[in-house]
């Protein structure tokens, strides 16, 4: 039998022809698809930083004022916030409070500032290319005139009006020896050196130094007002809360003090103690002051030796 040719007409001709560079495009594409890598994308994170004062803090917000910025600035801090001073020692985050210098390393997240890092600055701050800021304490000299939360007033021969001055748990009250002394005697009336620093418009009172001397009084008229240290020594008869009681030679009765959290506690070299030593049967030396009936610890010098105490 003879094989059957089929005829094939021009137009299959052209059909096969043109299938042909369809069928390596094709193959080409696939080739260039597989064998090539699109670059991967890259995701930056961008810590800056800002240095200014603390005007609040709290809420796991801070809120800084700085001088290139004419509205305070907003950061929140998380948990892994860390606090650290100038030579990159941790710092506690309890010394963070407004009127402090720092500058705050900070991440964007959305629309929030985010504070990784918190430098606690004790000198010159660094606020804007080429100005340097620095942290001045001031001071100044007169009556106190009126005593409030968190704000007093003092009257100066020096202003006709009186001064304006918030306090913080930092500030500190000592008499004129450096030694502490209660923040409950200072009242209307008292004597006082005030230092200071400025915090934007208003000032905040560092520490707070009775006088035992002449003051100015607000008419005019010039008075002496004295705060006496007066010490005690003796053994330690009792201690509850926010009181111990003193047995001594020379009274009949146990003496009772009040102590307060600015109430120190030293050895004899003055080397501070915690309060936990101070206990039933210790032979102590009180510093004190009068606040009304009451008698005010302002020191507790824990004795060494044994104080020989004749009982009545």
């Amino acid at each position: 039998m003879k094989p059957t040719k089929l005829p094939i007409t021009r137009t299959a001709l052209m059909a096969v022809i043109l299938t042909l560079p369809s069928m390596a495009q094709t193959v080409v594409k696939e080739s260039v698809e597989e064998t090539t890598d699109a670059p991967a994308a890259v995701e930056r994170t961008t810590t800056t930083t800002t240095t200014g004062t603390i005007d609040e803090f709290g809420e796991n917000r801070i809120i800084v004022h700085t001088e290139s910025s004419a509205n305070p600035l907003t950061y929140s801090f998380t948990k892994s916030t860390t606090y650290v001073d100038e030579t990159g020692a941790p710092v506690s985050i309890e010394t963070v409070k407004s009127g402090l210098p720092v500058t705050i390393h900070y991440a964007k997240q959305g629309d929030g500032l985010v504070a990784q890092k918190v430098v606690v600055r004790k000198t010159k701050t660094q606020t804007a290319p080429g100005r340097t800021t620095e942290t001045k304490t001031t001071t100044t000299t007169g009556t106190i005139n009126e005593f409030g939360d968190e704000r007093f007033t003092v009257r100066t021969e020096s202003s006709r009006e009186p001064l304006r001055y918030r306090f913080t748990k930092t500030t500190t009250y000592v008499d004129e020896a450096g030694n502490p002394v209660s923040m409950k005697i200072v009242k209307s009336g008292l004597p006082v050196t005030v230092y200071y620093t400025k915090d934007g418009d208003g000032l905040v009172a560092t520490k707070v130094v009775v006088k035992k001397t002449t003051g100015v009084a607000p008419a005019g008229r010039t008075e002496t007002t004295k705060t006496t240290t007066t010490t005690t020594s003796g053994t330690i008869s009792d201690i509850a809360d926010n009181r111990f009681v003193v047995r001594t030679a020379a009274d009949a009765d146990p003496v009772s003090y009040s102590f307060t959290k600015t109430t120190t506690y030293v050895d004899e070299a003055g080397e501070p103690v915690t309060i936990d030593v101070v206990k039933s049967g210790l032979p102590v030396t009180v510093y004190y002051t009068k606040d009304g009936d009451n008698l005010v610890a302002s020191k507790v010098v824990v004795k060494k030796t044994t104080t020989e105490v004749t009982p009545r």
